[in-house]
């Protein structure tokens, strides 16, 4: 089998966008959702049930329900792209943001908004991207991409109060849509290795929207970036989590135990070994997931050289036990 171009991805699909509307459960689900923005004053998109990290959605035809202006927010990160045609995204205190054709928006979990389309030959894709992938091996790829780094590690871990989204004029840039291109063809298709070759595509676009970003501000305003100490430390810790202390990871960076602790503390309000414990348990997950290495071993391979408190400290975090997770996965 080959990979779907990206006019059979788009064709489908927006095919099944149409084919949705039809079934008898939708618009009750409908219904729900204006029931739940009556309540809570937006609705939320969890996509709980997505076991893939990464994957693509597609916005859809105009529909009247958009037109309701009903603002919703996400379990994830969603990075929103324009194929053809354009888009209009509404956010709080009536603020309006159009995407033409090429544009990029990147908003965070907390991000509110209300997507619409105008034209039946608008085609927008919706990248879906779960936390756990930043938690897990994204983060440590962008180390040297401070743009991005700091906007999922300072909604991650609270370091700054930073806007909730980012948007890009990519202004046809032929690179980033290729690259676009290749992320939805690859997660469409779902042929051999699709995940990770489009995560790598992910890295080498965040990457060329970082200097597309650094050339429209200027050198002076990719580098001020608030806070990029904690973010650097906070990457530094999850690219050495089994390995890392608090007095190693003070000396990497020159600060005394004490304040390297008060400054993660102030920061993230969060101790040092409480976000060390949370990388060393995420990527125990990862194992758990992915291999079939024994319990005890994959305590030893994270950090935890005590397989009893490895079994603790999961069980406090996910509700379960390490051996009740693997399980539960495997269903999935």
């Amino acid at each position: 089998m080959e990979v779907k171009t990206m006019q059979e991805c788009t064709q489908e699909m927006y095919e099944r966008r149409y084919q949705r509307r039809k079934d008898s459960h939708f618009e009750q689900m409908r219904e729900n959702l204006r029931q739940e923005v009556k309540e809570n004053g937006f609705y939320n998109i969890s996509f709980n049930r997505l076991k893939e990290n990464i994957a693509v959605t597609m916005h859809g035809p105009p529909d009247p329900f958009d037109a309701e202006g009903l603002m919703h927010n996400h379990g994830y990160f969603e990075l929103v792209y324009v194929y053809h045609g354009s888009c209009v995204n509404l956010f709080p205190n009536q603020e309006r943001i159009v995407l033409n054709q090429g544009d990029i928006l990147l908003l965070n979990p907390n991000a509110l908004h209300c997507p619409y389309t105008t034209l039946e030959d608008d085609y927008i894709f919706n990248i879906v991207l779960k936390p756990k992938l930043f938690e897990k091996s994204m983060l440590s790829l962008l180390s040297d991409n401070p743009l991005f780094s700091n906007f999922f590690v300072n909604y991650m871990y609270r370091v700054n109060k930073a806007r909730d989204y980012m948007l890009f004029h990519t202004n046809g840039e032929k690179r980033i849509a290729q690259t676009m291109e290749n992320i939805i063809t690859e997660l469409y298709s779902k042929e051999m290795c699709y995940r990770r070759a489009a995560e790598a595509e992910l890295i080498v676009l965040f990457t060329c929207l970082a200097r597309i970003y650094k050339e429209q501000l200027g050198l002076k305003g990719f580098d001020e970036v608030k806070n990029k100490q904690v973010t650097d430390i906070i990457t530094y810790m999850d690219e050495n989590f089994s390995q890392a202390t608090l007095q190693s990871v003070a000396d990497h960076f020159g600060y005394s135990t004490h304040y390297l602790s008060r400054m993660i503390k102030k920061h993230t309000n969060k101790n040092f070994s409480e976000i060390i414990h949370s990388f060393k348990l995420e990527n125990a997950c990862t194992y758990l997931e992915t291999t079939d290495i024994p319990m005890r071993e994959i305590a030893e391979l994270v950090g935890f050289n005590d397989a009893s408190y490895f079994h603790k400290v999961f069980k406090q975090k996910y509700g379960q036990s390490p051996a009740e997770y693997r399980k539960q996965t495997e269903a999935l």
